[in-house]
């Protein structure tokens, strides 16, 4: 969805289409596989957080509207 609103000005005022960046994270996300060979405690905590910005970046923008508006 990033991609495809890069060029639009009324998605861009809604801060959608401005994040292409992360779409180059997806590729690192879906080839990790933390059960192959020997752990590796650092890179497992670092999917874990990446992860969680990654799922919970919608919210922190839904958040960030809600207190921006005054509702």
């Amino acid at each position: 969805m990033e991609s495809c609103f890069v060029s639009n000005k009324k998605a861009n005022a809604m801060e959608i289409g401005i994040n292409t960046g992360v779409i180059a994270l997806i590729p690192f996300l879906l080839f990790y596989n933390p059960h192959k060979g020997p752990r590796n405690r650092l890179l497992d905590y670092t999917t874990i957080i990446v992860y969680s910005i990654a799922i919970s970046y919608g919210y922190f923008i839904a958040i960030f509207y809600v207190i921006a508006s005054g509702a």
